[in-house]
């Protein structure tokens, strides 16, 4: 965040990039404004109210099994949904992992949750080997329109009829 220091107690102005994202105006540890007021279990995002950060979340790419295990357990959702949110991969990135374990991403998170972490754990390792240190491009269009670029090779859109793949030496090209 950016602060004034010539304000009494300090003017911070925050702005939360997760989520659905917020701007925050905070007068020393006070909210003094915020663009959308949110409630968690956590925190309380609202003029009145002691900021808090939100909660760290997992690395995703350091997890170990017995992390990733513990997360599936605690699960009420099927297993994409939890990779995306409490392992923080996002949705593209959970499609990717659940097409890498060749299993149904729609199925609860809880089934063979021990089984299934260690694999995760591999896709997950796997995944980063393979984009090395200067990852190649693929682009994935539908006709003319792009609908996904990755710095891998998607598994997500493999046999998918109408997605055409252009590769690129390089992602940033």
């Amino acid at each position: 965040g950016l602060t004034r220091g010539d304000a009494a107690g300090g003017l911070r102005v925050l702005l939360e990039l997760f989520g659905t994202g917020n701007l925050i105006v905070g007068q020393g540890e006070t909210i003094a404004a915020a663009a959308t007021v949110h409630r968690w279990a956590h925190r309380t995002v609202r003029p009145g109210s002691p900021y808090a950060r939100a909660p760290a979340r997992p690395d995703p790419w350091t997890l170990s099994k017995e992390a990733v295990e513990d997360l599936l357990l605690q699960s009420r959702s099927d297993l994409t949904s939890t990779l995306a949110a409490r392992l923080g991969l996002g949705g593209p990135l959970a499609e990717e992992t659940v097409a890498r374990l060749g299993v149904d991403g729609g199925a609860p998170a809880t089934d063979d949750a021990s089984g299934r972490a260690a694999r995760i754990v591999d896709a997950l390792r796997g995944l980063l080997d393979e984009l090395g240190p200067a990852p190649a491009g693929w682009l994935y269009r539908r006709g003319n329109a792009p609908v996904d670029v990755t710095p891998f090779a998607a598994r997500r859109w493999s046999g998918v009829a109408d997605i055409e793949v252009q590769t690129y030496p390089t992602f940033s090209e």
